[in-house]
């Protein structure tokens, strides 16, 4: 009796080489305008119509967001913290493999009420199947 078995590495190999920055714009949510998902939930969104930015953010002011989505994607998300936050930074990289990372930033501050930090940056049009790693990095 024999027996014979293949091992296959499911673990991403590093490559050695660094990521490249990918080309982002600044983007805020109108004044009265909000992500959809529930306080205290994180969550994250690649927006790539109209159709999925209204599914994923509501507004109670007549200005609606505007993205140019044929040449623009949208990152979005919420990273809920226990006490207060702000978003410090983000960035978004290309690794060696072609997969998309963000970072994202929060800094704490001394406040006790719980908070939802809101993170969205515009990024050049990802392809419809592609996913981005989020990661969210505590700093001080």
């Amino acid at each position: 009796m024999s027996f014979s078995c293949d091992k296959q590495d499911s673990e991403v190999q590093p490559c050695g080489e660094a990521p490249s920055a990918v080309a982002t714009q600044a983007y805020t949510l109108p004044i009265g305008c909000s992500l959809t998902a529930q306080r205290g939930q994180s969550k994250s969104y690649i927006i790539n119509s109209p159709g999925e930015l209204a599914a994923v953010v509501q507004c109670n002011s007549t200005t609606a967001p505007t993205v140019d989505f044929t040449t623009s994607t949208l990152l979005a998300g919420r990273v809920p913290r226990s006490g207060g936050a702000f978003l410090r930074s983000q960035q978004v990289e290309l690794d060696c493999q072609g997969n998309y990372v963000h970072t994202v930033n929060v800094t704490d501050s001394p406040t006790l009420s719980p908070v939802d930090v809101d993170y969205t940056i515009v990024v050049p049009k990802l392809p419809s199947d592609k996913q981005v790693k989020v990661v969210v990095n505590i700093v001080q």
